[in-house]
This record gives C-alpha cells, structure tokens and sequence, in this order.
C-alpha cells in the first residue's frame, strides 16, 4: 500500500511540474498517515477491524480517520507551508478533511468486501438503482441553494436499511465525489460560502463524513434487529418442534397396543407436520 501511495505521488507531481523535495513531502505524509492510522487500528482492535460492529467503527473512525489522517495533515501541511507558504491551519485542515472522508468511505468499503459483498452482489439492481440516486440527489443537493442534507441523507438511509454498511460506504463514496466536485467549482449552498475555496471543500468534505458516519451506524443497528428477530424466529421454531417431540412421547408412553400406537401418530403427526 505504501509502494502504491509513494508511486501514484510521483506519478501526479511529475505532472504537475513539482519539485522532488516537494514530492517527497507528499509522498512522505501518504505513507506515514497509511501506517500510522493501520497501526493504531490494529492495536486497539487486535487484529483487522469488523466494522459491522459498532464498537470496531468507532476505533476505526478515531484510529484510522482521525489519529492516521491528522498525522499525515501534519506532514503534508507542513510540506505545503514550506513550499507554497500556505498557512498551516489551512493546509492541515484541507489536507486532513479530504484524508479522512477516504479514509471512512473507501477504507470501509475495502475492508467489509469480503464480509457484506453478497449484500451487494445479491441485489444488483437495486444497488445500481441507490448508487444512480446518489449521483443524482448528490448533485442537486450541492449544485443548488437547496441545504445538501436535505437531498442526501434520505439515500444514504435507503442504503443504510437495505444494503447494510457496505453499501452505505459505496453510496458515500458517490456523494462524497460528486460534492467535493461540485464545491471545488463554486456551486451550491456551500460552494458559495464566503471563505478560501480549500476551506469550503474542507467543509463540504467533513459535512459528508458526519453524514455517511451517521447512515453507517443505522446501518449496523438495522443489522443488530434483523439479526435478533432472525434468532427469536429460529428459537421459536426450535421450542414448537421440542414440545411436539415431548407431547407424542408423552401419548406414546400410554399407548398399550399396536393400535393405540397407530391412533396417536394419525392425531398427532398431520397436526405437527400438516
């Protein structure tokens, strides 16, 4: 991952005409953010973090999307006053915001793949359907006067209730895409706010975050229910089938004859069975 973050840095600078001293800053931020947020993670998590538990995302969110992204901020903010002396409060900010809504929504959709896939995979239809929407809702809500949460959360929640917190990643991803697009350019309610534009698409970028965050934990509690009431229903069926088993056993035992024996199975088995 570092090899990749270290080659795609080069690969951009050089083409945007930047000094290697320059790249190497970047490049240097990316990897250390990478390491640090992953480290941490893992050392609170023991291990790879399962973030269809609530308790996982929260050290996931902190770790990774917090502690990883601010320390990557620093370097990367601190490479960006030295070399374009841009202020250091902006350089970290933009830096960070942008780092850690990746960090949420691409992070996360990586690592529940191998977990929630079949979510998506199952549902093919409906998952294009929720993504298509997204871009839509996505780009009303930041291209117009319209408050951009009121178009976007209604389709994270679709997402949340029907495609668990995979697809709320994936749909996070789109908003999150289409938003800092659209902010960068100077459109919509928070496009047009009256402050630097890297400070705007800071704001945009944290404001999805807050949002997808939010769909992300209804998403595991929609989990949480479906999977309690799965497990009442199988522990319900589970009692019936034992009192059935109890209640011809009982009859059973009474039965003297062959056709006491045979009375009881014709009562009792198209009763249990239908």
């Amino acid at each position: 991952v570092v090899a990749a973050l270290v080659l795609a840095e080069i690969l951009v600078d050089s083409r945007s005409g930047l000094d290697w001293p320059i790249t190497a800053g970047f490049a240097l931020g990316n990897a250390v953010e990478a390491v640090v947020g992953a480290a941490v993670v893992w050392a609170w998590c023991g291990g790879t973090p399962d973030l269809r538990r609530t308790r996982d995302l929260a050290k996931y969110v902190i770790g990774a999307a917090g502690v990883g992204a601010l320390c990557g901020a620093l370097v990367g903010g601190l490479t960006k006053w030295w070399a374009f002396g841009v202020p250091l409060s902006q350089g970290v900010t933009q830096w960070f915001a942008g780092d850690a809504i990746s960090v949420l929504v691409v992070g996360t959709s990586i690592l529940l793949w191998r977990k929630q896939s079949h979510m998506i995979t199952s549902r093919p239809l409906e998952t294009a359907a929720v993504l298509l929407a997204a871009a839509g809702l996505s780009f009303v809500g930041f291209s117009t006067p319209i408050p951009p949460g009121t178009t976007v959360l209604p389709i994270l929640a679709v997402a949340a209730l029907r495609l668990g917190v995979l697809g709320t990643a994936l749909t996070g991803v789109v908003v999150a895409a289409i938003g800092n697009y659209l902010t960068g350019s100077n459109l919509g309610l928070l496009g047009e706010a009256h402050t630097a534009e890297p400070i705007r698409v800071a704001l945009a970028q944290l404001f999805v975050a807050v949002l997808v965050l939010t769909a992300m934990v209804i998403a595991q509690e929609v989990a949480k229910r479906t999977s309690a009431v799965r497990e009442r229903d199988v522990e319900r069926t589970e009692r019936l089938r034992l009192e059935s088993l109890t209640g011809v056993a009982q009859k059973l035992t009474a039965a003297l004859t062959p056709f006491d024996v045979g009375k009881v199975l014709e009562h009792q088995l198209p009763r249990d069975l239908g």
